[in-house]
């Protein structure tokens, strides 16, 4: 899904304003271009390949990697965030409930005296 929306955000690229400002920002900052390199921006749409798709203070080197790659890596560092965060606090709340019995089993103690 992902990348069929790349896709067709691709082939609107020189048509509308958003997507290309989007291409352009995302091949830039994350050094990347077209779905999975620079001959997919000819095969797409029939244009050139964009300016942001060149390896800075170069005037005919491009990236190599394509975005999609890179998108995918984020998502899937991001992701193991959120597990391990979800993990921690799990360990968490079970350390709460055996406190939790512990302290019963304590008043329980202290009340049959």
């Amino acid at each position: 899904m992902l990348k069929e929306s790349m896709e067709n955000s691709m082939k609107a690229y020189g048509d509308s304003i958003y997507d290309q400002r989007s291409w352009d920002s995302v091949q830039t900052k994350l050094e990347c271009c077209a779905l999975e390199g620079p001959s997919q921006w000819k095969a797409f749409t029939n244009k050139e390949v964009p300016q942001s798709c060149l390896v800075p203070d170069t005037k005919s080197r491009y990236f190599k990697v394509g975005c999609y790659s890179k998108i995918t890596e984020i998502i899937k560092d991001g992701i193991a965030v959120i597990n391990g965060i979800g993990i921690g606090l799990a360990i968490f709340k079970v350390m709460g409930i055996i406190i939790v019995f512990l302290l019963a089993l304590n008043i329980r103690a202290i009340m049959e005296c």
